[in-house]
């Protein structure tokens, strides 16, 4: 078993988390997925004889999250050498007014100012859904947590 670190620069929401383990999880090989949206990572433990890691960048490129990069952790189990781990920063979320994800304003490249106030977006979609109807989503209590603007 080996693990491998997938730094996906497009993460920035619980959507996205999800999206990403519901694409790689099913496939043969894949022992476990964990992804660190504040990081922007990816940790994926895997069997090098049944899946390569330019296979789990592929199936990541067709759900639109490109691998920006991969770095081998090396094996794990319990066999294995332990790997240091450096805990993330814990990150002040905001609510994105379009579907209700929780967003990095850290991070986001998504963000737009509308009469005076800066609103973060999980994706282009919902920044430009608000973009286009700013009274729409303001006031609103939750945003549809399943959207399909994500992506």
């Amino acid at each position: 078993m080996t693990q491998t670190i997938l730094t996906v620069p497009d993460i920035t929401c619980a959507h996205c988390e999800r999206t990403i383990t519901n694409a790689l999880t099913p496939l043969d090989g894949v022992r476990r997925v964990t992804v660190d949206i504040p990081a922007k990572e990816v940790r994926v433990d895997y069997d090098e004889a049944a899946i390569t890691v330019d296979r789990m960048r592929q199936v990541l490129q067709e759900e639109e999250y490109p691998a920006a990069a991969a770095t081998p952790v090396g094996p794990v189990g319990p066999h294995a050498r332990p790997v240091a781990t450096v805990a993330p920063a814990t990150a002040t979320l905001v609510r994105d007014p379009v579907c209700g994800m929780d967003v990095d304003p850290a991070t986001t490249r998504h963000t737009g100012v509308y009469q005076g106030q800066t609103y973060s977006f999980c994706s282009p979609g919902c920044m430009a859904a608000f973009t286009a109807d700013p009274q729409r989503y303001l006031g609103a209590s939750d945003g549809d947590a399943a959207c399909s603007c994500c992506h």
